[in-house]
């Protein structure tokens, strides 16, 4: 019988507990430290960390300090001094354009007829004529 040695329990990087299941702990994409991360929804156990999928479509693990690191410096690298930083987007979130104000009721009139106040806007196109009513190129086969 081949002699069996016992699994050597690993410590997790974030609470730095012993952890003697290693299905419950992931290596961090960034970092590569042991963190814990419930493999599973519908038990109960331990996250420090998350996984997402990455820009290859395969699964990235990043522990919760450098979650938190990467999220510090991309607030700081946006802010402006003396401004609160931003909310930052989660990854793979495109950045949308800032918001344009609606103008208001007063400035917007409604278009006058025809005439643009604007001498530099081109012409209005002019009207489409009127097409005639299509006709079948063929002729149905069960109506005679």
């Amino acid at each position: 019988m081949p002699e069996t040695t016992p699994q050597r329990a690993q410590r997790c990087s974030v609470c730095g507990q012993d952890e003697p299941d290693a299905t419950l702990l992931e290596v961090c994409f960034s970092c590569n430290d042991r963190f814990h991360l419930n493999p599973r929804n519908d038990t109960d156990g331990i996250d420090h960390g998350d996984a997402w999928i990455g820009p290859s479509l395969g699964v990235h693990f990043y522990c919760q300090t450098c979650i938190d690191q990467s999220d510090a410096e991309e607030r700081a690298a946006m802010a402006e001094p003396g401004q609160p930083a931003p909310l930052a987007p989660p990854p793979g979130m495109p950045v949308l354009p800032p918001r344009v104000p609606a103008p208001s009721p007063s400035t917007s009139a409604p278009p006058t007829s025809g005439a643009s106040s604007d001498p530099a806007a081109p012409p209005p196109p002019p009207p489409r004529p009127e097409r005639p009513a299509r006709q079948r190129r063929y002729r149905r086969i069960d109506q005679s």
